[in-house]
């Protein structure tokens, strides 16, 4: 009995430690095009965003990124459905690699989901909210380096 409780605090963790990621800054770089274009869905990416220790900052598309800045690409599309149509979100956080934003940059993090439920509304606000939770689950909490 002994042996499984030692073997489940030594598999717990390691799940813990996988669920971490350093980074020089936890600072991310969102377009401001798509926080007026979806105010709501990114109040409830900044709420979760602060939850898992991520510092955000608001840029126009022509920003010059420094090398390893972290930036998010957010897709949300309401897909075809007869009366409670499911909604489609995708995060993707990248690592740039130069000033620009490239398809080639690194990817620090990438998750979608399709919400089908709840049904409360026609219009599928609430869950693309549930569905941004949805992938934020799945993000690595940031951690800054240890400084030695």
């Amino acid at each position: 009995m002994r042996l499984i409780i030692l073997l489940f605090c030594f598999s717990a963790f390691g799940e813990v430690k996988e669920y971490v990621r350093e980074h020089k800054s936890c600072q991310l770089t969102l377009l401001v095009k798509e926080r007026t274009t979806y105010p709501e869905l990114f109040e409830t990416l900044e709420t979760q965003l602060k939850d898992r220790n991520y510092k955000f900052n608001y840029v126009t598309p022509g920003h010059r990124f420094a090398e390893g800045d972290l930036y998010l690409n957010f897709t949300k599309e309401i897909l075809s459905g007869l009366f409670f149509p499911p909604c489609y979100i995708k995060i993707e956080i990248k690592e740039a690699s130069g000033q620009k934003m490239k398809d080639s940059d690194k990817v620090f993090f990438s998750h979608a989901t399709k919400r089908l439920y709840p049904r409360h509304s026609p219009s599928g606000t609430y869950r693309c909210k549930l569905g941004v939770r949805d992938v934020i689950y799945h993000l690595p909490y940031c951690r800054l380096p240890k400084k030695d």
